[in-house]
């Protein structure tokens, strides 16, 4: 999965977390949602794939 895929993933999930927060009919605890968001940022390095993103890295290429 290439670094741009990865932060897209992460960002759909996010959304989707935050969806899921703001549509519930039952009060959910706003550190547990803060917690599943860094957790998936964590988890998919969300920090390191932007960052390598800004700065140009493509990944790794084919030397002949």
């Amino acid at each position: 999965m290439s670094n741009a895929e990865t932060l897209a993933r992460v960002v759909l999930e996010i959304e989707m977390i935050l969806a899921e927060y703001t549509e519930a009919k039952t009060v959910q605890d706003p550190k547990l949602v803060i917690e599943q968001i860094i957790l998936q940022m964590d988890t998919n390095d969300a920090a390191g794939v932007a960052e390598r993103l800004l700065a140009g890295y493509t990944g790794p290429t084919l030397v002949k």
